[in-house]
């Protein structure tokens, strides 16, 4: 099965990833540095209009499930709920660890905590990608890469 991931950007940048390819050292968030995907479009979106304005971009990608859960492929690392996220996101913060936190592992899987209720997190997930074996599988061929908007 295909799966379809988002990031949210502003035009250059997603100009750029089409044409050079993602690049992990630049990016952070709230569970430290990385790419950051999402599995709903209209969340990264709006995330992206947050910051960006007429200038958001969603970036899409879509590979393989299978890729992203296979334990001899990737170490993924799995935030169990909402309550772990908020306590991850509480640490990293607390050490200014937006752009420079890494966990050790290719994959984070967690749910969304940027915003909004505990309730309404748990139902959207985001993938931060931290390792290089992580990025080049983002730039591979088996992953396609497009601008969404």
């Amino acid at each position: 099965m295909l799966m379809k991931l988002y990031h949210g950007t502003d035009r250059i940048s997603a100009t750029s990833i089409l044409a050079k390819g993602v690049d992990i050292s630049v990016g952070g968030g709230e569970l430290g540095r990385g790419f950051y995907l999402g599995d709903l479009e209209y969340q990264a979106y709006l995330w992206a209009y947050q910051q960006n304005g007429a200038n958001a971009a969603i970036i899409e990608m879509e590979m393989p499930e299978s890729d992203i859960i296979d334990e001899s492929r990737f170490d993924l690392y799995l935030v169990q709920d909402v309550s772990e996220a908020l306590h991850l996101k509480k640490e990293i913060k607390s050490i200014s660890g937006a752009r420079t936190y890494l966990f050790g592992v290719d994959i984070v899987w967690s749910p969304v905590i940027g915003g909004g209720s505990a309730e309404a997190a748990s139902a959207f997930h985001q993938f931060k990608f931290e390792s290089q074996k992580a990025e080049d599988y983002l730039n591979s061929t088996s992953v396609k890469t497009t601008v969404s908007r």
